[in-house]
Order: C-alpha cells, then structure tokens, then sequence
C-alpha cells in the first residue's frame, strides 16, 4: 500500500487542496494520513494553546472529517524532553526543531504500522501535485528523496521523501527520522540523520528529485512556460515577494520533476514575505488547476 502523510502546524487549509490535487493527478490507490502538530507551541516550557492554535486544529478536524481523512495528534509529551541529537534544545527550540521532532514522531508511528510491502511517503505541508503521476514513472528504488548537503554531510530533505521498508537494514531503520544534528562540527538541517543512512547502506537504489525552478535565477524550463496557469501565478508570486524584498530576487518556489510544486514557506516561519497576498495567489491557481 501506498501511505502518503504529512504534518499540519498552521495552515490546516492546505491540508484540503493538498489531498484533492493527490486525489486528481495521482494515479494509485493510496492512505492519507495527517498528523496534528497546531497545538503545540511553548511558553515558559510549557505548552500553550493560544485562541490562533485552537482554531486551527478546529478547522483541520473540520477538513479531515468531510474529506474522510485519517488524523493523528501528535502528543505534547514529545515537546517536554530534551531532543535525542541536542541535549541543549528543546524540540520548539526553532522551526527546524520543532519540524524535525514532529515529522520524526509522524515516522516512528507510521513505520510501526507498516509492513515491508508499504511505499511510505513524506509530503511536505505546503507541496503540492499538479501534474498525474503514477508511481511506475518513479521506476525501481529504495529511497526517493530531495537531495541536500553541507560540506561532506549528504542528506535528504523534509520536503518528498518516499522509502520502501523492504530492503532497509533493521539496524539502519532508526536513521529515518528528521531531527536536525551537529555531524563534525557542522549544523545539519531536518534529515541529518539519513546521511548515516547513505553512509551504512551506500548500495541501496537511491533517487534523486530534481528541481525544475530555481528560486534563486530566473531559469524556468521552456516546457513548463507553456502552462500559462503556473506561469502567470509563479509572476503574480514573484510580484508579490518583491514588495519585500530584493528587486532581483528570483522565483520564490521550486518544482520538483515538473509535477511537485513547492511554495515555500507556507507556515509563515520567513515572516514579512506578504504572505497572505502569496496564499490568495497559491490558492486561485490551485482551484484552477482541480475544477
């Protein structure tokens, strides 16, 4: 079985167009699973559920009910302890932290209730399919995932991540989590760990996502000019983000093998990019492409 999951912090509305698009363009029967992260915020170490943070898990639990979609809420506990990779943070120490920890859990849990037959995929809450897929395009593979690095370190993202269980050692098992760590002295992003991965089992059938937007130039391929709906929407963007900041910035998203579309930001962590006026953007594009 396909299971593909994601964790909602703030913007439960995505949640919705998320699963529609998977429901149009994938071509696979799949499980969709959310878990819920929209209350879990600290304050004085404690937790603290403002009015915003119950009204988000109000309207998430609202979605997931009418579109029949499995919920998990992720416990508070996990945010009282030390993390496992920096006994000096808490896991809402900063955004990646408070990522990491909770796609971690979302993956522990999902893990233990799979089976070696399962494709289990990541999907970022703010990515998006906007063209069909079907899994037989991805061809033969263990891992498909973003590739990253800092330095020496080789990792995967947070953003697609797609593992069979199959072929991964029990002992390798562990290195399937997104916490951010220190490797060499060098501060490592949510994925860190999967470079223990790569490193321990270097003859797995790893794949590679590849970026067909470059958010920082303007490269679009000539391809994906010719939907007139995604051009126009990625300049109505582009707009947008340039109220705020350099005039010479480039495209502020990325799409991924010309299916996957990233917006970047979409739980407002990069504060002061306009981003109501992005998501209004993002949102009529969307609708253009379901209906």
């Amino acid at each position: 079985m396909l299971k593909i999951f994601s964790v909602c912090y703030n913007t439960p509305i995505f949640v919705k167009y998320q699963y529609l698009l998977l429901k149009k363009f994938l071509k696979n029967d799949f499980k969709y699973i959310i878990y819920d992260n929209t209350c879990t915020n600290i304050n004085d170490g404690k937790i603290f559920k403002s009015k915003e943070d119950l009204e988000n898990r109000k309207l998430l639990e609202t979605i997931c009910n009418e579109l029949v979609i499995d919920i998990v809420r992720i416990p508070e506990e996990i945010y009282s302890v030390l993390m496992p990779t920096n006994t000096l943070y808490y896991p809402n120490y900063d955004v990646s932290t408070r990522a990491g920890s909770s796609i971690s859990f979302a993956c522990d849990d999902i893990i233990k209730k799979s089976t070696n037959e399962d494709i289990i995929f990541l999907i970022d809450s703010d990515m998006f399919l906007i063209k069909e897929l079907n899994f037989d395009y991805l061809g033969d593979f263990d891992i498909f995932g973003i590739p990253q690095n800092r330095e020496h370190i080789n990792y995967f993202t947070n953003q697609l991540f797609i593992f069979r269980l199959n072929n991964i050692s029990k002992d390798n098992i562990k290195y399937i989590n997104f916490y951010p760590r220190n490797i060499d002295n060098i501060d490592i992003d949510c994925g860190a760990d999967l470079h223990f991965l790569k490193q321990n089992q270097p003859n797995l059938k790893y794949k590679n996502f590849k970026n067909f937007l470059f958010g920082n130039e303007f490269n679009l391929l000539k391809s994906q000019k010719s939907n007139k709906d995604f051009f126009e929407y990625l300049n109505n963007d582009l707009s947008i983000v340039r109220k705020t900041h350099r005039q010479d910035i480039g495209y502020h998203g990325e799409l991924y093998n010309g299916i996957f579309f990233h917006f970047r930001a979409g739980s407002n962590w990069r504060e002061g990019m306009k981003y109501s006026e992005r998501t209004i953007n993002l949102f009529s594009f969307l609708e253009k492409i379901l209906y």
